[in-house]
């Protein structure tokens, strides 16, 4: 993996099942949920190491789930702030940190070691992660 390791998440279009608009990010997901709202997705990352082995994998203590702004991803295509991959049409917008500085379409909100499972709670407030290696939950809010 290295340096060079990325993610595309991807927003499927219901009614026709093409992929609507991917965006990038550091690292891997896994899991994935959405608020009742619509206005936010999130995902874990438990390779945050971006390791190609169990102990790299495992090395840091914190990893990360992505949460993805929805409506800042439709203004940033809507601005045409996108690139396309290959041959393909669809947008995909640049969720990585830069700089050490934040994209305005995600955030990276630190979790303990290797989340494995994420949830909405029922009043679909919070986002619940829970980890593999560590035995806990963290709610974001």
């Amino acid at each position: 993996m290295g340096d060079n390791a990325f993610t595309m998440y991807n927003a499927v279009d219901a009614e026709t099942m093409e992929v609507a608009w991917q965006v990038i990010v550091d690292g891997n997901l896994d899991n994935s949920d959405m608020d009742y709202t619509g206005r936010f997705a999130a995902s874990t990352c438990y390779n945050s190491e971006k390791a190609t082995d169990l102990a790299g994998m495992m090395r840091n203590e914190r990893n990360w789930v992505v949460v993805f702004v929805i409506p800042a991803i439709e203004k940033e295509i809507k601005a045409k702030r996108f690139i396309t991959l290959g041959d393909s049409k669809v947008p995909v917008v640049d969720g990585r940190k830069k700089d050490g500085k934040a994209s305005v379409v995600t955030r990276y909100n630190p979790v303990p070691k290797n989340p494995q499972g994420l949830n909405t709670s029922p009043d679909g407030k919070y986002f619940i992660a829970n980890g593999m290696l560590s035995h806990t939950c963290t709610m974001i809010a």
